[in-house]
């Protein structure tokens, strides 16, 4: 018996050691120093390479060649040592291989690069490759990189999933705030972007912890390295039709940059009243640090509304940005980073809106005519600490925001004359520690812990000329540990534990009302038991998180134990292919916003109850996600399918009051069930320069809804197809379009009499640009229209000539040369048709010139 026992372990072993070859060694100079980032290849007998890595900074290395393949041959190489090859079968595990070092003499050659390659886990975009003449930022330019994408926000995804760092010159300046580099740096001055796929951003967890998101690094040219930068910016203009914007037309930016090997800095000052959206630039875009201003704000400002347009052809503002980011190096991993920055924004709007009320109201029509203006002024600042070793990781995080915001409108309801007003304001401080220390290549311990407050006034002035006033506060405590360590084999175990603390109040004034006051505790006790398998081509984890939840509200206490069970494969089908599934559930209590019973105004005529009592909504989560990258012929793609299943919504009635809309719950609760599919395919040419991608995302979602008095089942359908084009076909003309397709109808599955229209909308805008010498004549033309009449037909034209040098460039910009000056749209949902009438931008021209300083 005990033969066949041991016939069979080594069986296991002869099978395990069979599935993957591992090399290990150190590469050193001949006087024994070790060299860091040498290129250690794999190859076959033909000298073909069949795996690839880098030495640590100390010199020592571990390749693995995947299962199916077997190396003859292991070759070393870094600059100005000479080449070295080995071949497997004199080669040991643990073995130093000793460098000589050799003088590199340079030939006279025509250095020719790739535009996109891959090493390892790394993808290397070269600029020069993608950038077309016109492209000014670098975000024009990875707009164009497939795989790549640039929203409208100037956040960036990679294969579909946001970004989770923004390195320049492998730095971390920016932090979640980097659509201000992004935007603003001059293509001219980066050399390559790179994206570090399955990046894990903590040193001392790589090797241990996978992750499947990926960071962006500038590479940038020799000449923008260690130097301090500048930009001058100075647009003037005028409209040229009688409309709500400024007569004066102003746009510009100063700014002052260095990027350097210990200090790196961005400070930037930006104006313009031109319809730029530039708060973007300075927004969280949440990639690095979870955001600390999650509590919701009960009251909201005047709303003078967002038609779906790029909002350069609406907006009415007048905004001034103030940032300044700087980091400099404290120790060999070490960083401290300091960010500041101010907005201040005066935006007048002018809308008309028609509401025709659906469900038990009795089709009830409510018209608004608003003329008003909202103001912003808001700081916010974050400095914080990291040391990010491979044997230990500490950062401390402390930030802060403020704001001053209101708005008004003077608004015509129904006839009448009604002033509004609005201050919601939020101050928030919050700070963050964390520490990672690995205590071996198999043991990590960690620990978190963060707290913070935040204090939101908010001023309403209601219908019947009376104020309501609101003061919320919120404190919150957050304080884990975990231990990790190999189990057997490939097999980890993670052990964590916490306690999250809440804390929400506040007090109501409402007229000569007597003050109304409310509150809401939980604390949230959790041990968090999680395996994790890394094995060849396959990863996978697994989490059954067992929450003790305690909540208090009013006289009313809570315990409840809750178990939260995810799980994540993820599998490399081949060297392009890789396919992921997961699950997760999660149980969320009610915040106090919606279990309040006081009646909380959140608009000028709008108001809504809560429940009156503790309620938690339960989640389901399921997706596939299939994602093709080949590098080589420039072909990336991405399929998604989702699943999202949640539990105990509640379902409210509406009353409408004369033109006060009233929102409370039934005592009834519903189940809602949603399919997402979406994808994304991006290829790039060489040939002109060109780049195609085209998108799409289907969604159908079954919910239920409250009409007259009883429960009626719905489904919502939507789709939404885009297509963008880019190339050049010679080196003056170049040509960039995008399409894009949407669609939504709601079906009652139970009476038709209730169906809404289906509404079919379409945009196009075609980009043209002739650049012979240091001339650029940019031509666009936008269309917006629908089979349906839900959006009017609206076409604009621009142009723009430029005169531009390296060093500066001047150009006269005309914009809406047609001068249309009104956008209408319609939505329509369970309860209301909604029908908007946008005042536009005028016909305008600006003057610009800028300065590299």
């Amino acid at each position: 018996m005990r033969k066949y026992l041991l016939a069979l372990l080594l069986l296991s072993v002869t099978i395990c050691a069979w599935g993957q070859t591992v090399y290990t060694g150190r590469v050193v100079t001949e006087g024994g120093k070790g060299l860091g980032w040498a290129s250690v290849v794999a190859e076959d007998q033909g000298h073909k390479p069949v795996a690839f890595t880098r030495t640590k900074e100390d010199g020592g290395f571990e390749l693995k060649v995947p299962e199916g393949k077997s190396a003859t041959y292991l070759t070393f190489s870094i600059l100005s040592y000479a080449k070295k090859t080995i071949a497997t079968a004199d080669f040991s595990n643990g073995q130093k291989v000793r460098m000589r070092e050799e003088a590199l003499q340079l030939k006279e050659v025509k250095a020719t690069s790739k535009r996109l390659r891959r090493q390892s886990d790394t993808l290397t975009y070269s600029v020069a490759g993608f950038r077309h003449k016109q492209d000014r930022s670098i975000a024009d330019v990875i707009a164009k990189m497939p795989g790549l994408e640039v929203g409208k926000d100037g956040s960036i995804s990679y294969q579909g999933k946001p970004i989770n760092n923004f390195y320049i010159e492998g730095m971390d300046l920016m932090g979640s705030n980097y659509a201000m580099a992004s935007e603003n740096m001059s293509a001219a001055k980066v050399k390559d972007v790179q994206v570090l796929t399955n990046h894990q951003r903590v040193k001392a967890l790589r090797g241990v912890q996978f992750s499947d998101q990926a960071a962006l690094n500038l590479v940038l040219e020799e000449d923008a390295k260690n130097t301090w930068m500048g930009l001058l910016e100075a647009g003037v203009g005028t409209t040229l039709q009688e409309s709500d914007a400024d007569r004066l037309l102003r746009d510009g930016r100063l700014m002052a940059m260095m990027f350097g090997g210990r200090m790196q800095s961005l400070t930037m000052y930006k104006w313009n009243n031109t319809g730029k959206n530039i708060r973007n630039e300075i927004r969280d875009m949440g990639t690095t640090i979870a955001s600390n201003d999650q509590t919701r704000h009960m009251t909201s400002g005047v709303s003078l509304g967002s038609p779906g347009l790029m909002q350069e052809r609406y907006l009415m503002n007048d905004s001034r940005l103030m940032a300044t980011n700087w980091l400099r190096k404290a120790g060999k991993d070490a960083t401290l980073r300091l960010q500041l920055n101010g907005y201040l924004d005066e935006t007048e709007g002018h809308r008309t809106t028609e509401t025709v009320y659906s469900d038990a109201l009795g089709g009830q029509v409510i018209t608004e005519d608003d003329r008003g203006e909202q103001n912003s002024s808001e700081w916010r600042g974050e400095l914080k600490y990291e040391r990010n070793g491979r044997g230990i990781y500490l950062t401390n995080s402390l930030s802060g925001h403020i704001d001053f915001n209101k708005s008004w409108a003077q608004t015509l309801l129904n006839g009448e004359t009604v002033r509004q007003e609005a201050r919601p304001r939020k101050r928030w401080m919050a700070d963050a520690l964390s520490i990672v220390r690995a205590l071996d290549k198999e043991r990590v311990l960690r620990f978190n812990a963060s707290g913070g407050f935040s204090y939101l006034p908010g001023t309403l002035l209601l219908t019947d000329s009376t104020a309501q006033h609101i003061d919320q506060h919120a404190s919150w405590a957050s304080l884990s540990a975990q231990f990790r360590h190999k189990l057997f084999g490939r097999l980890f175990i993670n052990y964590k534990a916490g306690m999250d603390y809440t804390d929400q109040r506040f007090t109501l004034h409402r007229g000569y009302e007597k003050p109304q006051h409310d509150s809401y505790q939980r604390t949230d006790a959790y041990i968090q038991p999680s395996l994790s398998l890394t094995r060849g081509l396959l990863e996978w984890s697994a989490s059954v998180p067992l929450r003790l939840v305690v909540r208090r509200f009013a006289a009313d206490n809570s315990y409840r134990l809750v178990a939260e069970p995810s799980t994540r494969l993820k599998y490399q089908l081949n060297s392009s292919l890789t396919a992921s599934a997961s699950y997760s559930y999660s149980w969320e209590p009610a915040s106090l916003e919606d279990i309040t019973e006081v009646a909380v105004y959140t608009s000028y005529r709008n108001y809504s109850t809560g429940t009156g009592q503790l309620y938690a909504e339960g989640s389901h989560n399921g997706s596939l996600r299939i994602e093709y990258a080949n590098p080589v012929i420039g072909l990336f793609g991405n399929v998604n399918g989702g699943w999202i299943y949640s539990q105990n919504s509640p379902i409210y009635n509406s009353v409408l009051d004369g033109v006060v809309y009233h929102s409370s719950p039934s005592g009834e609760y519903r189940d809602n069930s949603t399919w997402i599919l979406s994808g994304r395919l991006s290829k790039s040419l060489g040939t002109m320069k060109f780049i195609g991608a085209l998108n799409g995302q289907l969604t159908r979602s079954f919910s239920t809804a409250m009409m007259a008095g009883r429960q009626l089942p719905f489904r919502y359908d939507h789709a939404r197809l885009g297509f963008i084009l880019s190339l050049r076909p010679a080196q003056a003309l170049s040509f960039e379009h995008e399409s894009s397709y949407q669609y939504s109808c709601q079906v009652s599955t139970s009476d038709h009499s209730l169906d809404s229209r289906a509404l079919r909308s379409f945009t196009h805008k075609l980009k043209t640009y002739y650049m012979p010498g240091k001339w650029q004549i940019e031509w666009t033309n936008e269309a917006c229209h629908s089979n349906d009449h839900s959006v009017s037909f609206n076409y604009f034209s621009d142009l723009q000539v430029s005169y531009r040098t390296k060093k500066y460039e001047a150009g006269l910009f005309v914009g809406n040369i047609f001068g249309n000056h009104r956008y209408e749209r319609q939505y329509i949902s369970s309860y209301y048709s909604n029908f908007t009438v946008t005042r536009l931008r005028p016909r305008e021209f600006l003057f610009k010139v800028s300065v590299d300083l």
